[in-house]
């Protein structure tokens, strides 16, 4: 919600937010509905790369965005909200928090397999905007689960190469 978000910003600087905490308000208005949007998937709990996403797009503020969620959908409602919706939401909620409080590192913040000299040497990447895509893409995999060693990674970025028709 990108103008929610803009108008949230508004208000918190004329609160007297500082810089950090209108970014985290901002931040948190414009993700409240992917939390959401999640729950409306066909898996009953997100996939660890949508979890990744959120909070990579969220950050710093995945969790405030999640308890925002929660309650705007407790909002839009008189009395409870539909059940089945809202165990779904709850669903996803609870996956949200489980991935950062419980399996941050392996979901959130995994450590890097391969760094940018690994690809420059192993792959023959220049240096440039296409090794930042590669790490991004590697460590995407990484928190999804699709890449767990240094051998994967090499070849998940020398497949990635080949599709996209890098050098």
């Amino acid at each position: 919600d990108v103008l929610g978000a803009s108008m949230a910003a508004t208000i918190a600087r004329r609160l007297c937010f500082s810089s950090a905490e209108t970014v985290r308000v901002r931040l948190a208005v414009r993700s409240y509905l992917r939390p959401r949007q999640m729950a409306h998937e066909p898996e009953a709990t997100p996939e660890r790369r949508a979890i990744y996403r959120f909070f990579r797009d969220a950050e710093p503020s995945g969790l405030e965005a999640t308890i925002l969620s929660l309650a705007s959908e407790l909002a839009t409602y008189e009395g409870a909200p539909p059940s089945t919706e809202w165990q779904r939401l709850v669903a996803v909620a609870a996956a949200l928090f489980e991935a950062y409080f419980e399996r941050r590192r392996e979901v959130l913040d995994p450590p890097p397999l391969v760094g940018g000299h690994d690809l420059i040497e192993e792959l023959g990447v220049a240096p440039g905007p296409q090794l930042g895509v590669l790490l991004d893409g590697i460590r995407e995999a990484q928190a999804a689960g699709e890449v767990r060693t240094r051998e994967e990674a090499l070849a998940f970025a020398q497949h990635v190469m080949e599709r996209e028709g890098l050098r």
